[in-house]
């Protein structure tokens, strides 16, 4: 066993709060659902992923989902936050002797398994990170268990991992594709996935 895969999700009914001014509760709900189930359908399509795939929630309803991608449903405590999720997995992932993780969160409606594969690769001995389209957050994180560099999923993440990983000498691949660097934070991002603008995305249905 070598690498593990985590994705950690906020509940289905926590998350995208800040599309409320766009989507209702239960709209927000079936959107949380849709996403994660791309991320884990994107994973669960990797061999390597047999072995080792994390989902890592504060909601004990997303078991169900784990069950159904082949992953192993990691419950937080409490809704901690992302670098609090991303951490339970990497723990649950050292105890179980990987080697490294890749991280990856529920919010990529683009993702494939080619991106996953190539953030993978690129990492080789050292970290990879996928930067989101701003430049500013972090779509996906590959990193050694016996030297992981200090986690940053808040405010900035992409600059504060790469700083992370530069400050403990590691070799870093920054890895920049359309299928990790579109996420849906923002009205905006939700209005042009909705509105199919973005190249490659299919527009919802009404």
């Amino acid at each position: 066993m070598v690498n593990c895969f985590i994705v950690p999700a906020r509940g289905l009914s926590s998350g995208k709060s800040r599309l409320q001014e766009l989507l209702g509760s239960d709209e927000r709900r079936q959107l949380n659902l849709r996403l994660l189930r791309s991320v884990l359908g994107a994973v669960a399509s990797l061999n390597a992923a047999r072995d080792g795939f994390l989902l890592v929630s504060p909601d004990p309803e997303l078991r169900t989902e784990a069950q159904r991608f082949g992953a192993t449903f990691e419950q937080e405590a409490v809704a901690a936050g992302m670098n609090a999720a991303v951490g339970a997995g990497l723990a649950r992932a050292r105890e179980r002797g990987y080697v490294c993780a890749t991280v990856l969160p529920a919010d990529l409606p683009l993702v494939a398994a080619d991106d996953i594969r190539a953030l993978v690769q690129a990492a080789g001995a050292g970290v990879a990170v996928a930067p989101d389209r701003r430049g500013e957050g972090t779509n996906g994180l590959v990193l050694r268990l016996d030297n992981p560099v200090e986690l940053s999923f808040e405010k900035d993440s992409f600059r504060r991992h790469v700083a992370a990983a530069e400050e403990r000498r590691l070799p870093i691949a920054i890895v920049r594709r359309s299928g990790l660097a579109f996420d849906l934070d923002l009205p905006a991002d939700w209005l042009e996935w909705r509105s199919g603008i973005t190249h490659g995305i299919a527009a919802l249905p009404a």
